[in-house]
């Protein structure tokens, strides 16, 4: 991605919505999140159900911060893309509860990882680690895994979230974090956004 279209990017995640600007500033924004406003629709909407929404219940998480704006629902039900700023601010809420005082993407990927015992060097590319994470969990081809694959997976991880526990409040994280994560991962391979993603790799 060259340098004019990450700051076509940047940009959009500091437009007005609603009348309302979300203040950023560029050198905060989390690089390796900037693709998901090449995500559709569909897409975005089943990351924002991951945060706002537990699957087990249905109900609300008390945590959650991103159901209390003004204009959720419609942008939730029609432009998901006006709520790419507040998803990445809860990823990074929920993570700062799982790696403190850190919480970069990179960093909530790679605390994942390892709860998911998944192999890796520290300087591996992060595109590298999502692909690894990814044939952690999936036994067959990577070409052959779905998003409905991701979210069975997903709840399933959920479901058994003592494993993942360090406390009641760090599991609560853990349970938005690791599904966030891996719909992360596959979102940006199906945007076309992982150099890694090839027959020669996986």
């Amino acid at each position: 991605m060259d340098k004019k279209t990450k700051k076509s990017i940047v940009g959009e995640f500091e437009e007005c919505v609603d009348g309302n600007n979300v203040e950023r500033d560029k050198e905060e924004q989390d690089k390796d999140l900037l693709f998901l406003s090449e995500c559709t629709h569909q897409q975005l909407q089943k990351l924002v159900k991951w945060i706002v929404y537990d699957p087990v219940d249905g109900k609300k998480r008390l945590r959650e911060n991103m159901s209390k704006i003004d204009y959720f629902q419609s942008d939730y039900n029609h432009h998901a893309n006006r709520l790419i700023p507040h998803i990445i601010d809860e990823i990074h809420g929920f993570g700062a509860n799982v790696i403190i005082p850190q919480n970069t993407y990179r960093e909530i990927l790679e605390k994942v990882c390892d709860k998911l015992n998944v192999n890796y060097h520290p300087l591996i590319e992060t595109e590298r680690l999502e692909i690894e994470m990814l044939k952690r969990i999936w036994d067959l081809e990577l070409n052959k895994l779905t998003l409905q694959d991701i979210e069975q997976i997903s709840l399933e991880l959920v479901r058994d979230y003592n494993k993942y526990t360090d406390g009641v409040f760090r599991s609560a994280s853990y349970r938005v974090v690791i599904p966030c994560v891996l719909h992360i991962a596959f979102f940006r391979i199906a945007s076309g956004n992982n150099s890694y993603y090839s027959d020669d790799l996986i």
